[in-house]
């Protein structure tokens, strides 16, 4: 699949193509631990149990053109695995869509079908570079992708950057990490907190903010600090926690003793579950909370009246138009556990790929070679389920900006409109919240 150019390259690199492509089909697994949760526990393999081969999303493309296979790195267990089944199903849901619903994905040699390979990275950073190193040494391979996690994906890039082959991350956030690699392209930019800033203007004065100690975390929340000024806001709790914190009992009593009114909050989804049921089993009463991760499964978790005017930044919902919206929403549920709906992640998951379909258009026999691959990101301005997506000259994404979702509870209800920005609000922002 690829140029004979990146072919030389990796031969010079001393990567055994033929040995290492042999790994892909699957090993015994035994070189490593399990890992716990994210701990180091060696590589653990790459197992034939570890692979997911795409289901049932064959099928569809013309005798005269091969395959296009994709390598996907993703955490389906450890530490990062919380959203693992997001990702998953919205990566083999748009194959599955590509394949039987559209014949494939067009070039000038005809219909290519769609090939994943999805691995589990076990949230490791040193069996995510292994992955990508065995993805790029193998030349059926067109790109790669790093499904979640900046640590995750910088151990990715480095490989992808010695081998000049594309990879695309789907949920990173960190914007600077991308201007150290070249052949890294973000789907997902900085998760700003701006509409946060501007809803609290003039209803509150003073605000708590904290989230673990990462570096996304820090990026995301200093949005949010560095604009509070502006918006007569005084910021009073600015922490970071360890990651593993699960008892948020001491920041709440520090938010309420700083007389703070509002919480905005980043992390993942067992911070905002133990943020808010320390805020329920205290006296602190915040008019305004803002979780980075609150899905349906939490909201569901806590209650209709707890959840009830929290808000949440997203990137996208299901009611949206854009892209292959209607076709995410109709194959994703073929791919999940049941009971389970998409969310930004799934479609920043999907809009991976759709990005990659377009370069596969656009570039006809030419998507073959990874230099030229690399190059079609500078002008390329594709329409995706997020919205039109583009990219700097570090291949940071610069197209598609972060909105502020409410949780608006009616009844069975639940209801999760934008309330900002003004372009894209579907209801009315609901101030304040009450019943924690």
């Amino acid at each position: 699949m690829h140029s004979t150019r990146r072919r030389r390259i990796l031969q010079a690199s001393g990567l055994a193509t033929v040995g290492l492509a042999g790994c892909l089909s699957g090993g015994d697994g035994s070189d490593g631990g399990d890992g716990g949760d994210g701990g180091d526990g060696g590589d653990g393999g790459d197992g034939g149990s570890d692979t997911t081969d795409g289901g049932d999303g064959g099928g569809g493309s013309s005798d005269n053109a091969e395959p296009i296979h994709i390598g996907v790195s993703l955490p389906l267990s450890g530490s990062f695995s919380s959203i693992s089944t997001l990702l998953e199903g919205g990566y083999l849901g748009f194959q599955d869509w590509v394949n039987n619903g559209l014949g494939g994905i067009e070039s000038d040699d005809g219909m290519h079908e769609l090939q994943l390979d999805l691995r589990d990275d076990q949230s490791q950073e040193s069996r995510a570079g292994r992955i990508a190193t065995r993805f790029a040494s193998d030349d059926k391979f067109g790109a790669m992708v790093q499904a979640y996690g900046s640590s995750l994906v910088q151990a990715a890039a480095s490989q992808a950057d010695r081998s000049q082959m594309v990879l695309m991350s789907s949920v990173s956030a960190n914007n600077p990490l991308h201007e150290e690699f070249s052949y890294l392209f973000q789907t997902s930019q900085k998760i700003t907190r701006l509409g946060d800033a501007s809803l609290l203007e003039g209803n509150v004065d003073k605000v708590a903010v904290w989230g673990p100690e990462m570096s996304w975390v820090d990026l995301s929340l200093e949005t949010f600090v560095e604009a509070a000024p502006d918006h007569g806001l005084e910021v009073v709790v600015n922490d970071r926690h360890p990651r593993d914190t699960r008892d948020f009992s001491a920041l709440v009593s520090k938010a309420q003793n700083n007389g703070a009114e509002a919480l905005i909050q980043s992390g993942y989804g067992e911070h905002s579950q133990a943020t808010i049921d320390a805020i329920s089993s205290s006296n602190w009463q915040p008019k305004y909370g803002a979780f980075q991760t609150l899905p349906l499964s939490i909201a569901k978790d806590i209650g209709s009246d707890t959840v009830d005017k929290l808000c949440f930044p997203s990137i996208w919902n299901s009611s949206l138009s854009a892209g292959s919206n209607d076709q995410l929403l109709e194959y994703f549920p073929k791919h999940a556990p049941e009971g389970e709906e998409p969310t930004y992640q799934t479609a920043l998951a999907w809009a991976t790929l759709e990005v990659y379909k377009a370069a596969v258009e656009d570039l006809g026999n030419d998507f073959n070679d990874s230099e030229k691959l690399k190059n079609w990101y500078a002008d390329a301005t594709p329409e995706t389920v997020i919205g039109t997506e583009s990219w700097n000259e570090n291949g940071g994404q610069t197209g598609v900006e972060w909105n502020l979702a409410q949780w608006q509870v009616e009844g069975d209800t639940f209801n999760r409109p934008y309330v900002y920005p003004e372009k894209f609000k579907q209801a009315d922002f609901q101030f304040p919240k009450q019943n924690w």
